[in-house]
């Protein structure tokens, strides 16, 4: 039961730029110092999408921190890594890719209204998500004449993006 209890996402992915100027990522436990691109509630979760966007995007599985042996990556041999663990492929190009499996994580360019059913019969409920951040909810009367997003954003009270809010918003 206390497991259930706790819904606060665990392990989160980073970039940083190494020393070389290539992008790098690694999968650790969240921070309250940075912030992670995406969170995750368990490490398998976060280590299997990794995969997957290593896959995706041709990325090295040494600078996306799965890997740390000397030498190439396992990737390399196989011809599935451009070569970035090597220094064979330019900062510049990889730097690209990463970028775009960075991109592919979340919804940013997604803002959206949803309209509920009020209080009572004759009102509207709105939440309000703006390039993927909930900003807060509200309540209207349903025979509002300016329905335009504006107008409806100043009928919302704002609260706090976390974690819960994005479950319960992701989940409708």
């Amino acid at each position: 039961n206390r497991a259930q209890k706790r819904r606060y996402p665990t392990y989160g992915i980073y970039r940083y730029e190494d020393s070389k100027g290539y992008l790098r990522m690694c999968l650790a436990q969240v921070s309250k110092i940075e912030k992670p691109l995406i969170v995750f509630s368990n490490f398998q979760q976060g280590w299997d999408f990794l995969q997957a966007k290593i896959s995706e995007f041709n990325l090295c599985p040494k600078l996306a921190g799965v890997q740390n042996h000397p030498g190439a990556c396992s990737h390399f041999k196989v011809q599935m890594c451009r070569g970035g663990c090597l220094e064979q492929e330019p900062w510049s190009d990889y730097n690209v890719r990463v970028n775009e499996a960075v991109e592919s994580f979340s919804d940013t360019n997604n803002s959206f209204l949803l309209l509920g059913n009020g209080r009572s019969f004759d009102e509207l409920s709105i939440v309000v998500v703006e390039e993927g951040r909930y900003l807060g909810f509200g309540y209207v009367h349903d025979s509002i004449q300016d329905t335009s997003v504006e107008s409806l954003k100043k009928c919302i009270t704002h609260y706090e993006d976390n974690y819960d809010t994005q479950r319960i918003i992701n989940a409708y």
